[in-house]
C-alpha cells in the first residue's frame, strides 16, 4: 500500500471518529483521494454530514450508501484516536500534496514511456497549463510548509493560550522531546519501563500524581531482547504487556530515524497501533544513523521531524541517551553530546545517577523542565524483586557532588593567597620592578595567571619608567593613578 493510500485510509478514520473535523476543514473535498473507493466512501459521509447531521454517520449506514460489505468500513475505522484540528489540517496538506505529485505522475507517465518505447515524442500541448497549474499548488504548499505565507508578525491577543499538554505534569510533555541520560547502569530502561507500565494502566505517577491512560505505548529498542528482558520487566513491574508495542529488533531493515523513510516507517507503525501517547527510543544512538552526536547540526536535523511527528501524533517522546565522558563539565553539560542540539531542542531532561555512596539508589533529576511551572521534584529508586520502590526524594542531593566533577580553572584560594603575598612583598613601597616580582612569584610557586589574577584583585597597575640612561622600565604600582 503506498504513503498516499495510508493517508487518505487515516484522514477517513478521523472523519468517522470526529465527523465535527468536516466543519473544521476548509477546502476538502473527494478530489483529494487518489482511490475511487475513498473517494465514494468520503462523499457519503460529506452527504449525511449536510443532509442528517454528525450523529447519523455510523459505518452501517456508509457502508450500504457504497454498496461495500460493513467490515471494508470497519477495517477505516479501527484504532481510532482522537486528533486536533490543527494536526487534522497538517494531515490534509500531507495528503493533499501526495495527491497533487501523483496527479503529476499520471499526466507525464504515459509520454514518458511511450518516448523511452519509440524515441519519439508526442506531448500533448494541451496539459501544460494543467501541469503548470499543479505545479504552482504543489509549490504553495511547500511554502505554507516553511512558513513562507504566514505573517511575521503576530499580535499576541490573536493567539488564544492554551495549557500544556502533559503525559505526566511537571515531568513529561507530550508533543515534545523528552532526555533521560545516564552512566551505563544507572537503570535508565528500569526507570522508562516504570513509566510505561503506569501509562498501560492509568496508573499513579512515581511522585504521587494523578496517572493518565490507560494508553498504549511504542518501546524501540535493540540493546535489550524482548524475551528476556523487557517483557519479563513489564511484568514485574505490573503493566498491561497488551498496551505495549515494541519495535522488532530481529526485522533485517534496521530502522534509521534520520532519513525520511525509517520516519515514515515508525509513524504508519505508531498510526496502525493506535492511541499510543508515548514513544520510547532506547537509545536514541542506535537509531541516529551516521548522526554526529557533537554536531549540534546533525543533531537538530535528526530531533526536528521527530518532534513534529510528536506534536502532529499528540505522543510524548522520550529519548535515552548516555552522558559524555567529560567529568570537567557541569551536569547540564553531560547529556549527550551537543548541548545545544539535545537539550536545545528537548523541552524536558532528566539525569539518573547512582548514589556514590550507595550504589543501590538511584536518584532522577531535572536537568531541565522549560515548561513546568516549576521544577519537578527530585525523585530516587531502588530495584526490588523487579519493581522500582520510587518516591520524591527526602533529600535533595547536589548532582555535581554525585557525578564527581572535577573543579577547573581559578582557585579563589589560590588567588588571595597570591594577594596576601603581594602586600608582604611590597613591604609599604610604592612600586617596584615587574621584573623582580615576576621572578620572586615564580621561586614562591605563584604561577603567572594566578599572579595576574592577584594583581587586578589587589588593584596593582603597571606603569612605564625611563631610566637615566633612558632604559624603559616596567613598573608594579599601588594605588591609583
Amino acid at each position: 500500500m503506498s504513503n498516499a493510500l495510508e493517508l487518505e485510509l487515516e484522514v477517513l478514520c478521523h472523519i468517522f471518529s470526529q465527523p465535527t473535523l468536516l466543519d473544521a476543514t476548509d477546502g476538502l473535498s473527494s478530489e483529494i483521494f487518489s482511490s475511487d473507493k475513498n473517494r465514494k466512501i468520503f462523499e457519503a459521509v460529506s452527504d449525511i454530514w449536510e443532509d442528517d447531521g454528525p450523529e447519523s454517520i455510523n459505518e452501517a449506514i456508509v457502508a450500504d450508501r457504497v454498496k461495500l460489505p460493513i467490515s471494508e468500513i470497519t477495517k477505516i475505522t479501527a484504532g481510532a484516536y482522537a486528533i486536533s484540528a490543527e494536526n487534522f489540517h497538517l494531515l490534509i496538506r500531507e495528503l493533499r500534496g501526495k495527491s497533487l505529485s501523483g496527479q503529476l505522475y499520471r499526466l507525464t507517465h504515459a509520454e514518458v514511456e511511450r518516448y523511452s518505447k519509440t524515441g519519439i515524442w508526442e506531448w500533448d500541448p494541451t496539459k501544460t497549463g494543467e501541469i503548470r497549474r499543479l505545479f504552482e499548488e504543489l509549490d504553495g504548499l511547500k511554502q505554507c510548509e516553511a512558513g513562507v505565507t504566514r505573517p511575521t508578525t503576530l499580535l499576541l491577543s490573536e493567539i488564544r493560550a492554551q495549557a500544556v499538554p502533559w503525559l505526566w505534569r511537571n515531568f513529561i510533555p507530550r508533543g515534545r522531546a523528552t532526555l533521560l541520560s545516564g552512566d551505563p547502569g544507572s537503570a535508565k530502561t528500569w526507570f522508562a519501563l516504570d513509566i510505561t507500565a503506569r501509562l498501560s494502566r492509568g496508573l499513579q505517577w512515581a511522585d504521587g500524581t494523578q496517572g493518565n491512560g490507560p494508553a498504549n505505548i511504542y518501546y524501540m529498542t535493540v540493546e535489550d531482547d524482548a524475551r528476556d528482558t523487557i517483557r519479563p520487566r513489564i511484568d514485574s513491574l505490573g503493566g498491561d504487556p497488551s498496551r505495549i508495542a515494541i519495535y522488532n529488533s530481529e526485522n533485517p531493515l534496521h530502522v534509521d530515524l534520520s532519513t525520511e523513510p525509517g520516519r515514515q516507517r515508525i509513524e504508519r507503525e505508531i498510526v496502525n497501533v493506535g492511541n499510543v501517547k508515548l514513544v520510547v527510543i532506547d537509545p536514541i544512538a542506535d537509531f541516529s544513523g551516521d548522526v554526529n552526536p557533537n554536531a549540534a547540526e546533525d543533531v537538530r536535523a535528526l530531533l526536528t521531524p521527530l518532534i513534529r511527528m510528536a506534536a502532529r501524533r499528540d505522543f510524548a517522546l522520550m529519548m535515552i541517551g548516555h552522558l559524555n565522558k567529560a567529568q570537567t563539565m557541569s551536569a547540564i553539560y553531560r547529556a549527550g553530546g551537543s548541548t545545544s542540539g539535545w537539550l536545545g531542542k528537548c523541552r524536558a531532561s532528566f539525569m539518573i545517577i547512582r548514589n556514590k555512596d550507595e550504589r543501590a539508589l538511584r536518584h532522577v533529576i531535572a536537568i531541565k523542565a522549560n515548561l513546568a511551572p516549576q521544577d519537578p521534584p527530585q525523585l530516587e529508586f531502588r530495584i526490588n524483586d523487579g519493581r522500582l520502590d520510587i518516591g520524591i526524594s527526602t533529600h535533595e542531593i547536589d548532582p555535581e557532588d554525585q557525578l564527581g566533577v572535577q573543579q577547573h580553572g581559578p582557585d579563589p584560594r589560590e588567588r588571595d593567597e597570591a594577594v596576601a603575598w603581594l602586600e608582604e612583598f611590597f613591604m609599604g613601597k610604592y612600586e617596584l620592578p615587574a621584573t623582580d616580582i615576576e621572578e620572586a612569584a615564580r621561586a614562591n610557586g605563584i604561577s603567572e595567571s594566578t599572579l595576574r589574577r592577584a594583581k587586578k584583585q589587589a588593584g596593582y597597575r603597571s606603569l612605564k619608567r625611563t631610566e637615566s640612561g633612558g632604559k624603559a622600565l616596567w613598573v608594579w604600582a599601588r594605588g591609583p593613578s
